[in-house]
């Protein structure tokens, strides 16, 4: 019986790779289809059939790969020469320069990831999250090469988004009202831009509180320079607050209560946390990103970098303006249904189950 292979360099909780490929796995699973994950590391919660050398001593050439690009790994040359059908599915990389100034040895793992882009020329079909990150990778795609775009979603997680959530007693200690920015504080967040922008909309919305939730996502030096960055502000710097890392259960509470979310990255592939924050209901505002836009297509605000007054401006004009926020909400909700049906029906499913 051949078999669908999942391979990925980690498999973890609480991100956002590793719960897609599981949903993934889950998917195959309930259609019938023989299929096994394999990491070289992964959360000790979490089982794998095993790591790259199980894939490699049991896959037949009647067998499918599905590889998870996402970050420098000395077997891409190897997975790619496997004789099987192989479907690589690109996350997208952090260009190294972001990390640079914090971290030299992730710098270069992540430029080293993205000179290995050329190898996925040697795969049947490639999928990327956003038409953004394709485009990345066009001058490499073979011309035999099937090449389409999969949000980085599946039924089974928009049903978890939209299902109907109870609070948790731990609701009540909630900040409210408080603008949200959520994922890890590393460089390519650009959270010293949120920060600033954030005092701009509070000398419009004084009781409004900023909520930053993530781990520092093993940049410590970064985290600390962006708690020093509040600290400077004076007294409005207390009003900024940084969470830290939360239990899975705890993170669509925090987004389903925001006033907004506001996303300051300089650098994504999509935006999961935005489509969540959408279906919630919770306004999104995001500073201007290819890949960013292209999630929100059209819905939500776009902010431009350089001119905070006049976004804490546009911010504050919604954010004081039921209406406002109700056409937003209705517009967020639209181009989520988009987004599940352009996940839903892709080509993608047929050609894994191939």
């Amino acid at each position: 019986m051949k078999k669908i292979h999942i391979v990925l360099l980690g498999l973890y909780e609480h991100d956002a790779i590793g719960n897609f490929t599981r949903s993934i796995a889950s998917y195959l699973d309930a259609s019938g289809a023989c299929c096994a994950i394999y990491a070289e590391d992964h959360s000790p919660a979490l089982s794998t059939a095993g790591k790259y050398d199980d894939f490699f001593a049991c896959v037949q050439p009647c067998d499918t790969l599905l590889y998870m690009f996402s970050n420098d790994d000395g077997n891409l040359h190897k997975l790619m020469s496997v004789p099987c059908r192989k479907i690589v599915y690109y996350h997208n990389i952090t260009p190294g320069s972001f990390f640079r100034p914090y971290d030299a040895g992730i710098a270069d793992m992540l430029d080293n990831g993205r000179k290995k882009i050329p190898l996925i020329s040697a795969a049947d079909a490639v999928f990327a999250n956003s038409a953004w990150s394709l485009s990345e990778l066009r001058p490499h795609i073979a011309p035999t090469s099937y090449a389409n775009v999969m949000p980085p979603l599946t039924e089974k997680m928009f049903s978890r988004f939209e299902s109907p959530q109870q609070d948790p007693p731990a609701a009540g200690g909630l900040p409210v009202p408080y603008l949200l920015t959520i994922g890890r504080i590393v460089p390519h967040k650009n959270i010293a831009w949120g920060i600033r922008q954030f005092m701009e909309l509070r000398k419009l919305i004084p009781e409004l509180t900023y909520a930053i939730v993530g781990s520092d996502g093993g940049v410590g030096t970064y985290a600390q320079e962006m708690r020093q960055l509040a600290g400077s502000m004076g007294g409005a710097g207390e009003a900024v607050r940084f969470v830290g890392e939360v239990p899975d259960g705890m993170a669509p509470l925090w987004i389903r209560h925001a006033a907004a979310l506001l996303c300051a990255s300089q650098h994504e592939g999509f935006g999961v946390p935005l489509v969540e924050a959408m279906l919630q209901g919770v306004p999104v505002m995001a500073m201007d990103q290819p890949a960013v836009a292209e999630t929100l297509g059209g819905a939500g605000l776009i902010l431009e970098e350089k001119d905070l007054p006049a976004n804490a401006q546009k911010m504050a004009e919604i954010l004081s303006d039921p209406e406002a926020v109700a056409r937003m909400r209705s517009q967020q909700q639209q181009r989520c249904q988009a987004i599940k049906a352009a996940s839903i029906h892709n080509p993608f499913w047929k050609m894994l189950l191939a």
